[in-house]
């Protein structure tokens, strides 16, 4: 029989097990001054940019610092003031004499708006990419020659803002020429023969949106022997996304790094993969402590073939993360033991 302290334990250990998962609430756009952040077992981590915060957390903000959060519900900018200390809820912070609401210029209110609400509550990272289907005689896209970090563009899986774009890939030494294919659904839509590294669309029409395409290029090296050199897939973004990208570069290059972390995870969640590795890269110049930042640019550049840049950046996400803790076993499992 247990005894009662053990019981207590046993109940409050059933109490824990059977609480829903915690709620995001917000992501964090800027931080100064070290900004701690406690969940509900009174476990604390410093608050960085890009890092989301879930409902019941408490914030504290020291003097002489704030943060910066972003509420998707509300499509709402909430700035925690110097020396507060706060509790997350889905629509905002409490008490609201520590908040104030962040006003965006006039000029960007609408677009500050918009992306405010499209953000992923878990961060761009757990958004998963599907691949396009092969073309024709292809059995895997990802089978190709990887490209190191030299040069490769479209980056592969990239949405693209034009509708007749460049490419380019790494040079082969002694070669004839290259020989150029775009596929879209399948079909071989445009060939080109050419004598450098790089070519620009100029089919007889412009590309459409929402269609995978894949283009390959071959090295030749005589009239009968060509081989498979780099190749990639991209979409080409719709017009409404073309028109939100362009509202969105000048936040992107706004002195506020609030803006700047807003557009760098807005132009990732819309897999615009050059203007996100931009982006990310400001921000890291300005908010240097972010793990979530060195992760989210450490993707991108694996994505563009930037492998020795990639390494870099996980290597810094690591360092700022320190030491993992272990996963707490639940108590019903280490009482069965």
């Amino acid at each position: 029989m247990l005894t009662t302290p053990l019981l207590w334990m046993v109940l409050t250990a059933a109490t824990v097990a059977d609480q829903p998962p915690a709620q995001p609430a917000a992501r964090v756009l800027k931080v100064e001054g070290r900004v701690t952040v406690l969940n509900a077992a009174d476990e604390s981590r410093a608050a960085a940019a890009l890092d989301t915060l879930y409902v019941g957390e408490r914030v504290i903000v020291p003097t002489g610092g704030q943060v910066v959060l972003a509420f998707r519900s509300e499509g709402r900018l909430e700035r925690l003031k110097p020396g507060s200390r706060v509790t997350v809820n889905q629509d905002g912070c409490v008490p609201k004499s520590a908040v104030e609401t962040v006003t965006a210029p006039e000029a960007h209110r609408r677009t500050v708006d918009g992306a405010v609400r499209q953000l992923q509550p878990e961060g761009p990272a757990a958004a998963t990419i599907v691949r396009a289907p092969p073309p024709p005689g292809d059995t895997s896209t990802t089978s190709r020659p990887r490209t190191g970090n030299q040069v490769r563009r479209p980056i592969d899986g990239a949405s693209i803002l034009t509708d007749r774009p460049d490419f380019a890939w790494p040079a082969a030494p002694k070669v004839l020429g290259y020989e150029f294919h775009l596929f879209a659904e399948g079909k071989e839509v445009w060939v080109v023969s050419v004598h450098d590294p790089r070519v620009s669309y100029a089919g007889e029409q412009a590309l459409q949106p929402h269609v995978d395409y894949i283009w390959e290029v071959s090295a030749v090296f005589s009239e009968d022997r060509k081989e498979e050199l780099a190749g990639g897939y991209f979409v080409i973004a719709a017009e409404e996304l073309r028109q939100q990208a362009a509202a969105m570069e000048e936040l992107a290059a706004h002195d506020d790094s609030t803006f700047v972390a807003l557009a760098a995870a807005w132009y990732d969640e819309n897999q615009l993969i050059g203007e996100a590795i931009a982006a990310y890269e400001r921000l890291a110049s300005r908010e240097s402590s972010s793990p979530a930042c060195w992760s989210a640019l450490g993707r991108l550049y694996q994505q563009a073939d930037r492998e020795a840049e990639a390494e870099k950046a996980f290597e810094k996400a690591r360092q700022l993360r320190g030491p993992q803790r272990p996963v707490r076993r639940r108590f019903f499992e280490r009482l069965r033991q």
